[in-house]
């Protein structure tokens, strides 16, 4: 009887620990249906130094209500949206000292940035919180780069003006300051021409300048019907490009041929010649 009752109530015990196993899974399946697919994208991801930036923090509350969404840069927290029963949204700003909140085009899904600095770049988060009835949090990041385009484009420099098949084109390619530097690329004919890494060099406001050479053993390959175009490209995050001129560095031209030269005496000789031959057929026709 003692061991018949004993397997009864472990039994019972059992039961009751899978229940409430399960109660506990269906309430946090339904916590977690609260708030989900949260997204943060940087519009634009790259941004031009002192321009503007949208980020925009995508969720689904799937029948939850909104309790904040908050912004932050690294783990300062620059904006705050909340939403309450009892009251009208409100919103808070936190000083930041590189850029500026645009609270007319700022609300409960995205922020806007204004005069962009240098500092901004790096880790960005968006956290969402919403109630129902507990406190559901999900957060999203997203990276944000803040560029300095050249002033100008690159300056291309070139051995010769002009080149043939076997010779070899010695050319430096040299950038205006950047931040971040720009990675240089050569172009022969809109072809990318291999070439070692560049090489950056820091000025006195912190922009680097970048430089790169290149030294080609020049094939047939190289040539389109004569034509040679080199072409010098500075690359920045997010697609921002600078194009130097392009360079005609086509054939060289072939010496100069002579042109035919006719002396008055050998015309003179010629003349006579002919003379005697109209001579000889009017003495024939006699």
């Amino acid at each position: 009887m003692l061991s018949s009752c004993t397997v009864t109530r472990t039994g019972s015990v059992m039961t009751a620990l899978w229940m409430c196993v399960l109660v506990i899974a269906t309430l946090n399946a339904k916590g977690g249906d609260c708030l989900s697919n949260v997204k943060l994208a940087v519009i634009p991801p790259a941004v031009q130094l002192g321009q503007s930036v949208r980020l925009a923090c995508d969720y689904d509350l799937d029948g939850g209500r909104l309790y904040t969404i908050k912004f932050y840069r690294g783990r300062y927290e620059f904006y705050r949206y909340t939403q309450t029963p009892k009251g009208p949204p409100s919103t808070k700003v936190f000083a930041l000292p590189f850029a500026t909140v645009d609270l007319s085009h700022s609300n409960s899904t995205q922020v806007v940035l204004t005069n962009v600095g240098f500092p901004m770049s790096g880790n960005l988060t968006c956290e969402v919180t919403t109630e129902n009835p507990g406190m559901t949090m999900a957060q999203a990041g997203a990276t944000m780069t803040v560029v300095a385009l050249p002033r100008s484009p690159p300056r291309l420099w070139t051995q010769y003006e002009r080149y043939e098949i076997g010779d070899t084109l010695l050319a430096n390619c040299t950038a205006p300051p950047s931040t971040p530097p720009s990675q240089l690329t050569f172009q022969i004919n809109n072809r990318t021409v291999p070439s070692l890494a560049s090489t950056f060099y820091t000025a006195a406001n912190q922009e680097q300048w970048s430089t790169l050479s290149i030294h080609v053993a020049l094939e047939p390959r190289h040539f389109r019907a004569g034509r040679l175009a080199l072409q010098c490209v500075a690359s920045l995050p997010a697609g921002f490009a600078v194009k130097s001129e392009t360079r005609e560095l086509g054939v060289k031209p072939a010496e100069p041929v002579p042109e035919r030269v006719t002396s008055a005496s050998t015309l003179l000789v010629q003349s006579h010649a002919l003379l005697l031959v109209v001579l000889a057929v009017l003495a024939m026709a006699r």
